[in-house]
């Protein structure tokens, strides 16, 4: 029997590839985020997007 949530979460992610792979889902969505944020500041500096 699990005594708390939090120990339930760490053996699910002790198995093989889980930490793995949520480590690869949030660093991707980082750089998809960060990637769109530079596009469009960069479109706004030069003049293809204006905010009013």
């Amino acid at each position: 029997m699990i005594a708390h949530p939090i120990e339930g979460l760490r053996w699910w992610l002790v198995h093989p590839g889980r930490l793995e792979f949520l480590l690869w889902l949030l660093g991707t969505m980082l750089l998809l985020c960060v990637t769109v944020l530079f596009t469009v500041l960069l479109l706004s500096n030069l003049g293809y997007l204006t905010f009013h």
